[in-house]
């Protein structure tokens, strides 16, 4: 975690890296059980989304990494995406397009609009007519 601060925000799951891709500042840790998309229905019986909203801080691309079958049966997906995290960005298009998505808008915050969060978007990606 980079603060212990409640609600606080920019740390990560499983990784060194936050959300633009570069090594993260640590100044707690504890352990946590995770699961992919795919384990999640699979292990605890649970249907598929048809809709899902995911901004993890910088692991997007890995989670979506561990969900391609469940993505082929989303119809709509929210995804926040720093473009400066080439390795982020490019790796969730690819997932997402290959699953059968299309970009359909991306919109960047008024409130974090600036220094590291410049070039990070909620992109709305629909499937594929």
């Amino acid at each position: 975690m980079t603060s212990m601060e409640w609600g606080g925000a920019l740390s990560s799951f499983g990784e060194s890296f936050g959300h633009d891709g570069k090594p993260l500042d640590r100044v707690f840790e504890y352990a946590l059980i995770g699961l992919s998309m795919e384990n999640a229905i699979h292990e605890l019986s649970i249907p598929a989304p048809d809709y899902i909203k995911m901004d993890v801080d910088g692991i997007e691309h890995i989670i979506l990494k561990g969900g391609k079958k469940i993505l082929k049966k989303v119809k709509e997906i929210l995804v926040e995406i720093n473009e400066d995290f080439n390795e982020q960005y490019e790796m969730s298009r690819a997932i997402l397009e290959t699953a059968g998505f299309v970009l359909k808008n991306k919109k960047g915050s008024a409130v974090s609009n600036t220094g590291s969060f410049q070039n990070t978007y909620n992109q709305i990606w629909v499937r594929r007519d």
